[in-house]
């Protein structure tokens, strides 16, 4: 019996090649809980020796947790994001007490079940004790560990055949989330052979057969790039997920790698930081074209700081929070759909003699799909404020009684809940190489000064795990509100 309880608890937690028994009565299904922690005894010292390792490296902790959340992922036959959620049920929701306790009474599971229940409940209430204290991808892995448990009738699995746990489709999309959120955080963008790079040189070939100064075809001309993305998407999504699960899952973690722009958006500010910082103005106002397309002769320090931040905020939704969105709705095809929409919009939504009708198509794509998207952001940065010594209540002042009368219907959301999250005042008048606009201010605070970037990256970071966090964990409430 010891025996098939081991079997069972290792052929079910682990990918280590171990069959689990045919068939399974209480007294096994009991025991197996109990082993669990030794069936994954070996995973949880290769994640103790990553952290040290890590730890050793200098790496962020945020960047330590997404690295034991992939080894959880490889680790295991399934990668399951709903600890948190479980969790969260478990530990509030009296039905969900009553249910457990009820179990526990009845007998049904044995007093090994209900010993081992017990001990699951006191790790997941330390678990979100935990939460306030350490970085929530710490607390994802965690879970994914502790809710790992053997559902067997009949031998076989309840989510799948036998002792085989089963990805859903939604489960391996969300795991390819967090991966490839963690891969942009380690390694950002590549440094050559980028896609997103070979997507704008395929449209800028594509645009000269396209290109009239009208608007259907400047339709044309999105619809074939952003339409062959997106079946572009579909083939490989459907490709993947007939050789498996895994498989799956690394296509859409490659697929979030290759669309994310988060890690190099922060470089690129802390590098402009950095200069002002050491009072090198010429070398700032180089850096800060990087991000911003305003003429940096006639930005002083305080002017570059300003410019910096709104690019943060700005490129925070299109960059991070969009893409998130658009994979955890649409999967690969969603990602793939918005980056290719997101990159037309900057190559030619804009107002120009040449623009202004072709890429009109464009801009309104990319307004209609950030719609959603640049809103969370907002409210993720007034949630955050307190993080970085700001206040919710002005976030959400400065978004409510500013954000209208900024020129874009998204970045004005983001950029006056940033400006109200830092206590800063953002917009005013901005000078693009001969041409003025002037895009009201934004915010009630002081001056932006070069130390506010480095807290702008710091809520950016904060608002990117919250949207990965709702990305991963509101479809999971959703569905289990639906069953």
């Amino acid at each position: 019996m010891t025996l098939d309880a081991w079997r069972l608890a290792v052929g079910t937690l682990s990918a280590w090649p171990v069959r689990p028994p045919r068939t399974v009565d209480r007294d096994v299904a009991g025991r197996a809980m109990l082993l669990a922690p030794l069936a994954v005894l070996p995973l949880a010292v290769a994640a103790t020796l990553l952290v040290l390792v890590a730890d050793a490296a200098g790496l962020a902790p945020l960047v330590t947790g997404l690295l034991v959340v992939a080894l959880l992922a490889l680790g295991t036959r399934a990668f399951h994001l709903d600890g948190l959620a479980d969790t969260a049920d478990g530990l509030t929701s009296s039905y969900e007490r009553e249910r457990t306790l009820a179990v526990m009474r009845s007998g049904d599971v044995g007093p090994a079940g209900a010993a081992a229940l017990v001990l699951v409940l006191g790790l997941q209430a330390a678990g979100v004790a935990a939460l306030a204290a350490s970085d929530a991808a710490l607390v994802v892995g965690a879970a994914v560990l502790l809710r790992r448990r053997a559902r067997c009738r009949g031998g076989a699995d309840a989510r799948g055949g036998p002792g085989g746990a089963v990805v859903t489709a939604p489960s391996a999309r969300a795991a390819g989330l967090v991966l490839g959120f963690a891969a942009d955080r380690l390694l950002g963008d590549p440094q050559r052979l980028h896609p997103v790079a070979g997507f704008g040189r395929a449209a800028a070939a594509l645009e000269r057969r396209t290109y009239a100064d009208r608007r259907p075809a400047g339709v044309v001309h999105v619809g074939l790039l952003v339409g062959g993305s997106a079946l572009a998407g579909v083939v490989a999504q459907a490709t993947a997920r007939r050789r498996g699960p895994l498989t799956e899952t690394l296509v859409v973690a490659g697929c979030t790698w290759a669309v994310l722009g988060g890690r190099s958006l922060e470089r690129e500010a802390l590098a402009v930081h950095d200069h002002l910082v050491a009072d090198d103005l010429p070398a700032a106002r180089r850096r800060v074209t990087h991000l911003v397309g305003r003429d940096p002769s006639v930005l002083d320090a305080g002017g570059v700081a300003r410019a910096t931040v709104e690019s943060v905020a700005e490129n925070t939704s299109d960059a991070v929070v969009a893409p998130l969105v658009a994979g955890a709705v649409a999967g690969v095809p969603g990602l793939l759909a918005y980056r290719a929409a997101n990159t037309l919009d900057a190559m030619v939504g804009h107002r120009t003699p040449r623009l202004e009708r072709f890429g009109w198509a464009a801009a309104r794509l990319d307004d209609l799909l950030n719609l959603v998207p640049a809103r969370l952001s907002a409210a993720l940065a007034a949630s955050a404020a307190p993080l970085v010594g700001g206040s919710p209540a002005a976030a959400v002042r400065a978004w409510a009684r500013d954000a209208r009368h900024h020129p874009s219907p998204n970045a004005g959301p983001v950029e006056a809940a940033f400006a109200g999250a830092l206590g800063v005042q953002l917009g005013g008048v901005n000078v693009y190489f001969g041409r003025t606009e002037d895009r009201h201010t934004l915010g009630d605070g002081r001056a932006v000064a070069p130390a506010d970037v480095a807290r702008a990256t710091r809520l950016a970071l904060l608002v990117d795990v919250g949207a990965l966090l709702s990305c991963v964990l509101v479809p999971r409430l959703l569905r289990r509100r639906r069953r």
